[in-house]
């Protein structure tokens, strides 16, 4: 009898030189009550006080902590999920009544929720949304997996003119108004206006104006050379085609007389 009363005696003594930090210290493990609060802990004979913790928790980016009268639990929003496995939980330290994770402040030290890419992820990219990758520069595919040959940069030598860029080795997308392997030749739009009675010959940086049978521009020439330059049709040594007249006019031989006018190949009509 008087061994079991030393055996009780000795077991009280050891609980009331129970480590105060273990007290203090508790584990979030439920989902209730936003506030931990701890009000049946406060009867510890070595414990003088405890703070709650009523740390603002609402804030977490794509996620949320999950709180209950034990403890909190920070979980991820769906799409989402934290840079590491398993469950995650936040201690409250009732000596200052603060959240804590690794023995650091919360929002310190815990891990961000991140989104998700299904269970390769982005292989050659990053995840920027749930199930959305942004590829790097040359791939393609939902996880970026495969190789586009048209997007990988091209190397030409020499480089392209003009802005150009080079999109496959020695082969140069220009932008409007230049062709060529590297861009080095100007081009316009097929002109449209000046003209009538005629036909073209040749391309968007050189054409030639050839009048129908019967039809002369300036009453002399059947043909009339225009070139571009700077994106602008210009004719050589008379300058800009739009400050010329170039259309091709009827000719009528012999020619009309006085008060006439020729209006088809050889076929005169009075003015009025």
């Amino acid at each position: 009898m008087l061994l079991l009363h030393l055996s009780v005696l000795a077991l009280v003594a050891s609980a009331s030189t129970t480590d105060l930090r273990t007290l203090q210290l508790r584990q979030f493990n439920a989902n209730q009550d936003v506030a931990y609060r701890s009000s049946n802990a406060q009867g510890q004979g070595s414990v003088k006080s405890f703070e709650n913790c009523d740390d603002d928790i609402e804030d977490l980016p794509n996620g949320a902590i999950l709180c209950a009268f034990s403890g909190c639990r920070m979980t991820c929003d769906r799409g989402y999920q934290a840079k590491m496995r398993g469950r995650i939980y936040l201690l409250c330290d009732h000596s200052t009544g603060k959240l804590t994770y690794n023995g650091k402040p919360w929002r310190e030290s815990v891990p961000r929720c991140v989104p998700k890419c299904g269970r390769q992820g982005c292989l050659n990219g990053g995840c920027v949304a749930p199930m959305q990758c942004q590829c790097q520069t040359g791939f393609t595919g939902a996880n970026c997996e495969e190789e586009d040959l048209l997007m990988l940069p091209g190397e030409c030598d020499p480089p392209c003119q003009n802005g150009g860029e080079c999109i496959i080795d020695g082969v140069c997308d220009c932008p409007k108004y230049f062709f060529g392997l590297l861009c080095e030749f100007h081009s316009c739009d097929l002109p449209r206006k000046g003209l009538s009675n005629h036909d073209l010959a040749g391309d968007l940086s050189q054409l030639k104006i050839m009048c129908k049978k019967g039809y002369k521009i300036w009453s002399r020439i059947s043909q009339l050379l225009i070139v571009c330059r700077n994106a602008t049709w210009v004719i050589p040594r008379f300058g800009l085609m739009s400050e010329n007249d170039v259309n091709c006019y009827p000719v009528c031989d012999p020619p009309c007389a006085e008060g006439s006018v020729c209006t088809e190949p050889d076929i005169c009509k009075p003015k009025f």
